[in-house]
Formats: C-alpha cells, sequence, structure tokens
C-alpha cells in the first residue's frame, strides 16, 4: 500500500483511504445466506430476496448494513468492495439480476453507467419508470420466479412472462395519468 493512501490516525494507527486496496472476504455464513436468494438460470441470477424502493435486489449483510444484491455480488466477484465512482452495472438491464460476467454485472463508472442507460432508453421520456414503478415490476418479476422455482418450471420464462405483463400495466397507467397524452396509445409488447 503506498503512502498516498494513508492517512494518519494516531500513533501507530494508519487507515486506507481507498478501500479498493482492501480485501473482501465475507464469511461462509453469509455467502449462504445470499446463494439461497438467488435462483440461476442460464440467463439471469434472479434476485429473489428483499427488492429496494427503487427495483433493485437488497440484501442484509449484516444486521444493520443493507447493499444492493447486485453491487454485493460484484464485490465478492472481486475480492473488494467498490469504491469511489465505482458502479456495478448491469448489462442486461435486469434490476433483479446478481449474476456477475459478460452481458449482465460488471464495473463501470458511475459516467459510463449513466451513458449506458440512455444509450438503452432506461431513463427517457414516457418509459422512464419512477421508482415506485420501478420496486412493484421487480416484485411481481420476482414472485414469479419464485412460484416457478418452487414448481420446477421455467423461471426465465415467468419471469418474462411478468415482466410484459408489469410493463404493459404501467404504461397503460402511465399514459393514463397524464392528461396530455390521452389520446396517445402505447404500443404493448
Amino acid at each position: 500500500m503506498g503512502s498516498e493512501q494513508l492517512a494518519l490516525l494516531g500513533p501507530g494507527r494508519v487507515q486506507a483511504r481507498d478501500r479498493s486496496c482492501v480485501p473482501f472476504r465475507p464469511r461462509k455464513d453469509v455467502l449462504a445466506r445470499f446463494a439461497g436468494k438467488v435462483v440461476r438460470t442460464e440467463t439471469c441470477w434472479w434476485w429473489v430476496g428483499a427488492v429496494s424502493q427503487g427495483g433493485y435486489g437488497a440484501f442484509a449483510e449484516t444486521h444493520d448494513a443493507v447493499i444492493g444484491a447486485h453491487r454485493w455480488a460484484l464485490e465478492v466477484a472481486l475480492g473488494r468492495r467498490l469504491w469511489g465512482d465505482e458502479v456495478a452495472s448491469h448489462g442486461c438491464d435486469e434490476p433483479l439480476c446478481v449474476r456477475v460476467g459478460e452481458g449482465h454485472i460488471r464495473l463501470a463508472s458511475q459516467a459510463e453507467n449513466i451513458e449506458e442507460m440512455r444509450a438503452r432508453g432506461r431513463r427517457v421520456g414516457r418509459w422512464a419508470l419512477d421508482g415506485r414503478s420501478r420496486a412493484d415490476r421487480s416484485r411481481e418479476i420476482r414472485a414469479a420466479v419464485r412460484a416457478a422455482d418452487q414448481a420446477g418450471t421455467d423461471p426465465v420464462a415467468a419471469a418474462a412472462q411478468a415482466a410484459a405483463a408489469a410493463t404493459r400495466r404501467l404504461r397503460r397507467s402511465s399514459a393514463a395519468s397524464d392528461p396530455g397524452e390521452r389520446h396517445l396509445r402505447l404500443p404493448l409488447t
């Protein structure tokens, strides 16, 4: 660790300013608890635990520390905590996905993440969902994935069906709540 990364706290005590240099190795019981809330499929690894108000998976790492499930998964894969403007970016555009790797969760800067969101239309105009709508959509998908996993049916198909139904419902309610766009017919997918 370089001297520029250290800050003196007192005689003989130092603290790292950059947490990215500190190894992150969660306890086995915490890893098992996390894994128990994930349904792995060929595509996404679906978080079926708690959902945040923003629609992302929420993991209670300790009794008083809740973190985004996708962020925690990336930190475990990297073996270190994220630092500064580092974020866990969703390549699959699915807030409940916790799969780290190509096309899913990857390390990015906040600026890169925002640019990807704009490029994919995730935060633009009529299709931008407010936090409550995203959370409702995620809860519907979570319930469908849980039910499919317990019934031994295809969680991917259940997630896709729940996502399509939630998106149609949210688009309809969004158009109906905007008096200036009552006449607009939004495509239903």
